[in-house]
């Protein structure tokens, strides 16, 4: 059966406080009758030892033949007075055990003989009784032992003080213990609330709600937990996003894959179907064959770079690195593509400085080329593509910029996924895969780079970063 915690807290406070309770009450009224019965023992002491001081001064001033005969005439007289001083009951006994001395003649009370024989064996002892305390002890003369007073003190007022104080006591343990539940109850309550509220927002987690969590604000570990739950299901929440997101990714990538390798395939079962028609027509052959061997070499070259792009997911590739000058790797490219802007009628404008980056030049070339290759592409008759680098403390930056077409916003987003082009009969015509800005960005990300694409109506700018380990390059 599942207790509420509140409850639990309920039950744990009201255990503390009654254990809290009955260990103080007992302590204290322990205390208090040890203390009272140390008085009581002080107070008898005294007593016999004045009784002995009695007997020692009479004895300097009577002139009996013996002390037994001193105690016989005057145990009266001294139990009398002891009485008046002490306001007590006192008795002497000699040691044949009869009583020869009594402050009140007429008390017939029966003294305990075991008491008694304690008392002439030179032992003090003493018995409480309800509402008194029967008390013997030795009676000395020169150093021996001659008889016994017995004294019967009243505890009656000293008993109904403590039972005062207990009583006292007692109300305020009920009316402090009464006090202390209710402000504990409050504060547990407080408490117990907000670790339901947390477990709320761990139940509206489970069932999929991750934005109405409830918050704590305690200023302390219970709020850090509150903070932590929220965290927690941010990351869930994020997470799930990105598993729909790459759900839809690779959705659209299958569909995009399908898309791009079932048209090369429809293009060449059609041509071999106008073969099987018209195989006499020559002309119509030799057009034929040249589509074919483009759409196979289309086919083929697709097929490469999902391999490579998959052994670049799979693998930790970072090629061998080297420190490079990028100012003349980029000149290389941009002399190995000016045949095809001049084709295009797109002019290459670069900036370059003297920038070292320890990188694999392969890797390099690739990314450079690719985005380059891409901007004189999707370019405009009469355009321009710019290339410039530089670099700071921290990286080696290379900015192409060209005045292409342009890409929406919602287009950017995708760029770097797998088979996705922007415009489709314009890919066709310049023979695009949709694969290249994939590799491109896998290389840049193995490389700890990071890549930025900014577009208008105007044309497109790439911001290319590579981190440049300078303190290693001067090292080496």
């Amino acid at each position: 059966m599942k207790i509420s915690i509140k409850y639990k807290f309920t039950l744990f406070l009201l255990l503390i406080l009654l254990i809290n309770l009955f260990v103080i009450q007992l302590v204290i009224v322990n205390g208090m009758q040890v203390d009272l019965e140390e008085r009581y023992e002080t107070r008898l002491k005294d007593i016999s030892k004045s009784a002995n001081i009695y007997i020692r001064d009479l004895s300097s001033k009577n002139k009996l033949s013996s002390i037994d005969q001193l105690l016989f005439y005057e145990a009266n007289d001294i139990s009398m007075e002891l009485s008046r001083d002490f306001d007590v009951h006192v008795f002497i006994y000699n040691m044949k055990s009869s009583k020869i001395g009594t402050s009140i003649p007429l008390y017939t009370d029966i003294i305990d003989e075991e008491l008694l024989s304690k008392g002439l064996d030179d032992k003090i002892a003493y018995l409480k009784k309800e509402n008194e305390i029967d008390y013997v002890a030795p009676i000395y003369y020169k150093d021996s032992q001659v008889g016994v007073i017995r004294i019967i003190l009243s505890i009656k007022k000293e008993e109904a003080k403590i039972d005062y104080y207990i009583d006292i006591f007692t109300k305020a343990g009920v009316f402090s213990f009464i006090i202390c539940f209710v402000f504990g109850i409050l504060f547990f309550r407080i408490y117990s609330k907000r670790i339901i509220l947390l477990n709320k927002s761990i139940n509206k987690i489970k069932s999929g709600n991750y934005d109405e969590l409830y918050s704590v604000n305690s200023k302390d570990e219970l709020e850090d937990l509150s903070v932590g739950i929220t965290f927690a299901a941010d990351k869930i929440k994020n997470n799930i996003k990105i598993i729909e997101e790459d759900r839809q990714k690779l959705k659209d990538f299958i569909n995009n894959f399908t898309h791009e390798f079932k048209t090369p395939i429809t293009v060449i079962k059609a041509k071999m179907d106008l073969i099987k028609m018209y195989g006499d027509d020559l002309e119509l052959l030799d057009k034929t064959r040249d589509i074919v061997d483009k759409e196979i070499i289309r086919l083929n070259n697709m097929v490469e770079r999902v391999i490579d792009l998959s052994k670049l997911e799979q693998y930790n590739f970072e090629g061998e690195k080297e420190i490079i000058n990028t100012k003349d790797i980029i000149e290389d490219i941009i002399s190995r593509l000016s045949v095809k802007a001049l084709k295009l009628n797109v002019k290459m404008k670069y900036e370059l400085n003297d920038v070292l980056l320890k990188i694999d030049k392969e890797s390099f070339v690739f990314v450079i080329l690719n985005i380059i290759d891409n901007a004189l592409k999707y370019n405009i008759s009469g355009g321009f593509v710019k290339i410039t680098n530089e670099e700071n403390l921290k990286e080696c930056i290379i900015i192409i910029e060209d005045s292409g077409v342009g890409i929406s916003k919602n287009d950017i987003k995708r760029i770097f996924e797998p088979f996705y082009v922007v415009d489709k009969d314009r890919s066709k015509k310049v023979s695009g895969t949709g694969l290249g800005l994939s590799f491109v960005r896998k290389i840049v990300d193995k490389n700890n780079g990071s890549i930025e694409v900014k577009s208008t109506k105007l044309g497109t700018v790439f911001i290319i970063k590579f981190p440049n380990e300078l303190e290693e390059i001067f090292k080496s």
